[in-house]
């Protein structure tokens, strides 16, 4: 009994030093500081069929630390496939707001991507209803993209990312360095669930340089 309780007490004590999927996989962005966001059309889609178009956007965030931060997405001129507008209520017709946390992380072979996370418990992106409010749309989970630039160790004011779906309700990048748990998001519609795709490309933009490095 006594060994096998110190053969437990050593493996959770290894098992405290290893690092998380996303630590292991994190490049950073220094120094930390504000930016807008300079965007794209963007589109959602499920594997149900649904499909968001919105034409126009803006945003802003903050990196918190070289690794993670906050943003917030204003998407204009928003449109389901019948061509009437969605919106979150409180907003214009045909706005939607969302609003996300996001790390720093790579993707297979090294490649450089960004991880947008919804906010609390329920992990939310979004809400906004469509065709005149009788379509409720709440969008959660988990969002990975690419980035392209700056390249590795070097310095800009703005970083270019892009979100893309492989095939509708299926996002293209799904897996921090191309292995493990897979994240994807969630279109509930009208209390029904269905896998979710957001596409849109764009820039952080900041006002000042920053610096990417890649351990």
């Amino acid at each position: 009994m006594k060994h096998r309780t110190i053969l437990l007490a050593l493996v959770g004590a290894t098992l405290l030093m290893l690092p998380s999927q996303a630590a292991a996989g994190e490049w950073k962005l220094h120094p930390t500081q504000t930016f807008l966001t300079n965007m794209v059309g963007t589109s959602l889609s499920t594997e149900a069929g649904t499909v968001v178009t919105c034409f126009a956007s803006s945003g802003s965030g903050k990196t918190t630390s070289e690794s993670t931060g906050e943003i917030t997405f204003t998407f204009n001129s928003c449109k389901d496939v019948f061509g009437t507008a969605c919106t979150t209520p409180g907003l214009s017709s045909g706005s939607i707001t969302s609003k996300g946390e996001f790390t720093f992380i790579y993707l297979a072979n090294k490649a450089r991507g960004i991880w947008l996370k919804g906010i609390g418990e329920s992990k939310q992106i979004a809400e906004f209803k469509c065709l005149g409010g009788a379509t409720t749309v709440v969008v959660s989970g988990d969002l990975i993209g690419e980035v392209t630039s700056p390249t590795c160790n070097g310095s800009g004011t703005s970083l270019s990312f892009s979100f893309a779906a492989a095939e509708p309700g299926i996002q293209k990048q799904m897996q921090i360095t191309g292995t493990g748990t897979k994240y994807d998001a969630t279109a509930t519609i009208n209390g029904t669930p269905s896998t979710a795709a957001v596409a849109f490309g764009g820039s952080l933009v900041f006002g000042s340089t920053v610096t990417m490095t890649c351990p």
